[in-house]
């Protein structure tokens, strides 16, 4: 946090500082001599060697922003599982998604996509006893 209170993890270094970093990098200069005279961590210094290496590039990466599920593409598949085994758990599913579908996914995405399809999981144990354990459709 800076005086004001603001939270400035979340803000890019300015390409002017990245361009000093690399340049000084490639005349021979030490990642943590750099990091003491910029004031920035060795592993920024690091990173923006090892961005530009690999991409040709020093501009940051989109931060933030809507990401589209990995299982966006296999929601039939997924309702599938479910029709024919109501009683599968959201590891079950997460497991068979890297078995089957080769997609390596958490549990938490799992359950954000299966919310987002208006699957529902009852939790309530007197609720159960009186009916099929599962998912089920919301109205």
């Amino acid at each position: 946090m800076n005086e004001d209170g603001e939270n400035m993890s979340m803000i890019a270094y300015s390409n002017d500082l990245r361009e000093r970093v690399v340049r000084m990098k490639g005349e021979g200069i030490s990642s943590l001599s750099i990091g003491k005279v910029l004031n920035i961590s060795v592993r920024t210094v690091d990173r923006y060697w090892s961005r530009l290496s690999r991409t040709g590039t020093i501009t940051p990466g989109k931060m933030g922003g809507y990401k589209v599920s990995l299982l966006e593409a296999h929601k039939a598949t997924l309702k599938l599982w479910i029709r024919e085994r109501p009683e599968i758990t959201i590891d079950e599913i997460a497991q068979r998604c890297r078995k089957d579908l080769n997609i390596k996914i958490g549990r938490v995405a799992v359950w954000k996509m299966l919310d987002k399809m208006g699957l529902s999981f009852k939790k309530n144990s007197a609720r159960q006893r009186a009916r099929q354990r599962g998912r089920a459709f919301k109205a």
